[in-house]
């Protein structure tokens, strides 16, 4: 509606339509001609390159005829009129006696930017009255109005009729009839009325608009805002372009054909400068029914200041709990939330996030506080990250969370499904990368919930690490490096400087379908300023590995199954020294997986390094089909893998023992879908010299079209190959209609024999609100000292927020 002042600045060029043409016709002109006849009758004949001037007009057509006696004048064959800034042409163009001039056929008037088209345009002399029937097109550049009728009388009333649709850069109107008055500069539109905007989507029995001054009326009105919001009303008072004044107002965010809930008001002021809409003699239906009223709301449509919807719940940890968060939105640029919420067995907690966004980046700090009176203690939470997006390809990234006590996330965490988190790790990067070259500086403090403090737990300050590839005419050399301070109030510390210089080449053969990969490098590990006495401070390993994968497929006649077979070798070879007195700040071991079997070291971190003389073998197998929509469907896939170690030596028998033969366990594992919806999956490590399985894992998920889902899980370890672990887990959901569904979830540790984790709840979804009821046990102490029971509910109403927790 922002633009509805301009629509009609275009149909000004009716009035010089009429009297450009009537102008030249209407009085004795030059004229010249081919050849010029005049018969008995007084009918004077131009033809042939005929042209009409006077006064600087000019009309040029193959034919005029002009009947003296009758007075009337007619040009055919494709008439041209111009003058200095208009020009008009049509097949013909005729003016009678009573001074009525008609163009008729593909009629066409230029006056500047403006064009006229129609397949007919009449001018009455003696009314003023200008007519334009049959595809009436006026474009001014900025604007275009069609209709199948347009006319405008000598009082300067314009009318148009028939499928009038007015287009102005995004806004459009359409309309059974529009008029426009071009002196009180006052547009009316009658019947459909439609009018599409950035602003909204706008549908009305009638409405009225002042063009200049941007005041209108508009009645019967249906309005779709950009949120998605709907508002109807009995009569809409427009007071500028963004603003309005609404009389019988109904708004709701539910589709046309579900109207599950309203909000209704006698008045309402829609201030989309703002962002809001204020109403007085506010009441919400639901289904029909009156639930809540209230003299007076508002309703925000974008992000504003103010209450938000409370949060509720209950549990035996928490007891019951109630949050009314206060939402700050001071400038376009920040906000806050500052929630106070209320625990009956815990106490009162206070918690403020802030949020910061600029054209090189976001902040984010989040911190709760609270004197629990069940520990009698000061207890807080802080939680951060921000993110910097800076000049010639560099990055700033950092995040915070730590908390006051190693029980506070178990106790206090507001999400329930974080309370097992065992660390939480603060950072901060600074980098700068281009392609596969990169630098970095960073910091990094860890908080182990496991321990009783972090005088023990290691945190890395600061840390350097770069890479650079060059590429060289038969192989890319990659250069590495990572320096890297420790801290710890308890245990080694120091300094650790790790130089990786490697060669890489990447082989292909038969089109791709035999790759190799050759590498070849050393690493060099060298340890400064130790806080302990060390025996060994610097460690050179020299390594290199060969790859090699085919590819082999077999596709039927029909090209509807597809059966691959890759098998993959590799050859590790590394001269690593004895490393059990060097220092140890952040190597593992990690057993054999399908993870590690191909990647060589399988010690994580930069303190060890395996030494290796050793074959490994995976085989690689699918099954695929083509159904009717063309689609490649995976029926099976699989992978078996082992490993042959020549040298069977331990670097460190604190971290790993010595393989006392040199065939590894067998690794598999297989995923069958064998129909829609259903899908399969084992793993597992085999020994056979034993004869047992060190570890299994299967899984299945079941995917109903009706919406049913039921997912299955079992992990496995046995206690001869590490610590004995044995869990089930399920997750189960039931349609039990469209929107009713019912959920639930249950994690079982077999070792432990006892339920870990166990929740129950129903939902029930509409189009534009939900509702989920949950209940919940969990098998976490935290300072209570016993499994936390509780519930949880959720009532939300799309565009109006949530109820519960």
């Amino acid at each position: 509606m922002t633009h509805m002042m301009r629509f009609f600045s275009i149909a000004a060029v009716f009035l010089a339509m009429g009297s450009f043409a009537n102008n030249v016709l209407a009085a004795q002109s030059n004229i010249e001609a081919d050849s010029l006849t005049r018969d008995a009758y007084g009918v004077v004949t131009a033809q042939g390159n005929v042209e009409l001037t006077r006064q600087g007009q000019t009309l040029q057509a193959p034919v005029v005829v002009y009947d003296v006696p009758n007075n009337h004048l007619r040009a055919q064959g494709g008439v041209h009129l111009s003058d200095v800034d208009k020009t008009m042409t049509s097949d013909t163009l005729q003016r009678d006696a009573s001074g009525t001039t008609t163009a008729s056929g593909d009629v066409q008037l230029q006056q500047k930017e403006q064009t006229l088209t129609a397949d007919q345009v009449v001018y009455h002399e003696n009314s003023g009255r200008v007519e334009a029937t049959g595809h009436v097109l006026i474009d001014n550049g900025e604007a275009t109005l069609s209709a199948k009728q347009a006319e405008q009388d000598a009082s300067g009333v314009i009318r148009t009729k028939g499928n009038v649709l007015v287009k102005r850069q995004q806004e459009t109107l359409q309309s059974d009839s529009v008029s426009y008055d071009r002196y009180s500069k006052v547009m009316e539109a009658q019947g459909h009325v439609h009018l599409e905007s950035a602003q909204a989507s706008i549908d009305a029995d009638s409405m009225k608009l002042h063009t200049v001054n941007p005041t209108g009326e508009l009645n019967q009105v249906q309005m779709r805002l950009p949120g998605g919001e709907r508002v109807q009303a009995e009569h809409i008072h427009r007071l500028n372009t963004r603003l309005f004044d609404a009389r019988q107002v109904s708004l709701t965010t539910c589709p046309v054909d579900e109207q599950a809930w309203r909000l209704y008001a006698d008045q309402a002021t829609i201030d989309q400068q703002e962002g809001s809409i204020t109403a007085k003699g506010v009441r919400f239906e639901m289904g029909g029914l009156p639930l809540l009223y209230t003299p007076y709301g508002k309703y925000p449509l974008r992000r504003s200041s103010g209450l938000l919807i409370p949060f509720a719940g209950s549990s035996k940890s928490r007891g019951t709990e109630f949050a009314l968060p206060v939402y700050l939105a001071p400038a376009s640029n920040w906000d806050a939330t500052l929630t106070p919420r209320w625990m009956t067995a815990r106490g009162f907690l206070s918690q403020l996030e802030l949020r910061h966004a600029s054209a090189i980046g976001r902040e984010m700090i989040d911190g709760s506080y609270i004197n629990d009176k069940n520990t009698g203690t000061t207890r807080y939470h802080l939680n951060g990250n921000m993110a910097y997006q800076l000049p010639s390809n560099w990055t700033f990234l950092a995040s915070g969370n730590h908390v006051s006590d190693h029980q506070y996330v178990a106790d206090l965490a507001p999400n329930r499904e974080n309370a097992k988190v065992a660390y939480l790790q603060s950072d901060g990067r600074l980098q700068w990368q281009d392609g596969l070259n990169f630098a970095s500086l960073s910091v990094q403090h860890n908080q182990d919930l496991r321990l009783i403090n972090d005088k023990t737990t290691l945190q890395i300050l600061p840390r350097l690490e770069s890479g650079v590839v060059l590429p060289l005419n038969f192989a890319n050399l990659h250069l590495d490096q990572q320096s890297s301070g420790f801290d710890r109030k308890v245990g080694t510390d120091g300094w650790r400087f790790a130089l990786h210089p490697w060669l890489e080449r990447d082989v292909e053969w038969f089109d791709g379908s035999v790759r190799a990969n050759v590498r070849g490098g050393m690493h060099h590990l060298r340890y400064q300023q130790l806080n302990t006495a060390q025996r060994q401070m610097h460690m050179n390993v020299f390594d290199g590995s060969v790859e090699m994968r085919v590819e082999m497929e077999k596709v039927n006649e029909h090209a509807t199954l597809r059966h691959a077979l890759t098998p993959v070798l590799r050859y590790d070879r590394a001269s690593a020294p004895d490393q059990r007195l060097l220092p140890n700040f952040d190597s593992s071991f990690g057993q054999l997986s399908m993870q590690n079997l191909m990647s060589g070291n399988r010690f994580n971190g930069y303190d060890r390094f395996e030494r290796m003389n050793r074959l490994s073998f995976l085989l690689e197998n699918s099954l695929q089909y083509k159904g009717d929509d063309e689609q490649a469907h995976t029926w099976l896939s699989s992978r078996v893998g082992v490993a042959y170690d020549m040298l069977r030596e331990s670097i460190d028998p604190t971290l790993s023992t010595t393989v006392t033969r040199p065939f590894s366990n067998l690794l598999g594992d297989i995923t069958v879908t064998p129909l829609r919806g259903i899908r399969l999956t084992a793993a597992g490590l085999y020994d056979p010299v034993d004869h047992y399985w060190p570890t299994a894992s299967s899984a299945m998920a079941l995917q109903h079209d009706d919406g049913h889902a039921l997912n299955l899980s079992w992990q496995r370890t046995d206690k001869r190959y590490a610590a004995k672990t044995e869990t089930v887990n399920s997750q189960a959901s039931v349609q039990l209609s469209s929107r009713w569904q019912m959920l639930g979830a249950v994690q079982y540790d077999a070792v432990e024999k006892l339920t870990q984790q166990a929740s129950a709840g129903i939902h029930y979804q509409h189009a534009c609100w939900d509702f989920l009821l949950t209940g919940y046990r969990t098998h976490l102490s935290g300072t209570a000292g016993k499994s936390d029971v509780g519930f949880s509910f959720l009532l939300g109403f799309k565009g109006l927020g949530s109820v519960g927790n």
